[in-house]
């Protein structure tokens, strides 16, 4: 899985055109544009996913293309207190990539899980 967790790490990020291909979708993902050769689809009545009793996270939007697909996810902070994520708490077994768009969500505050798969 691409080692990614803010969009700063995903331009930074070096490697083969796997890894590049994984990155430039990360980044078109979390920057709102649309990549070339990629559709995106709005969902707007997915099923509510459980973080444990801190968060819920639901599916908001796909990109579909030739190799790859994204998933943008909507998390919502559950608490009333600030909570600390990783992108690895959200790892299945077909995830290639992960990012989160704030690492740290406020009290009752949302945020983005960008997954490729």
């Amino acid at each position: 899985m691409l080692p990614v967790g803010t969009i700063a790490s995903a331009l930074n990020f070096k490697g083969s055109d796997y890894t590049t291909l994984l990155t430039n979708l990360l980044v078109s993902m979390m920057t709102g544009s649309l990549l070339k050769g990629y559709d995106t689809v709005s969902i707007s009545d997915t099923q509510v996913l459980k973080l444990g009793e801190i968060a819920t996270y639901r599916l908001v939007e796909t990109y579909d293309g030739e190799y790859f697909q994204g998933r943008k996810y909507l998390i919502m902070n559950l608490l009333d207190k600030p909570i600390t994520l990783e992108p690895s708490e959200f790892q299945t077994a077909h995830s290639r990539a992960l990012a989160l768009s704030n690492q740290t969500l406020p009290p009752q505050g949302t945020g983005y899980l960008y997954e490729v798969v």
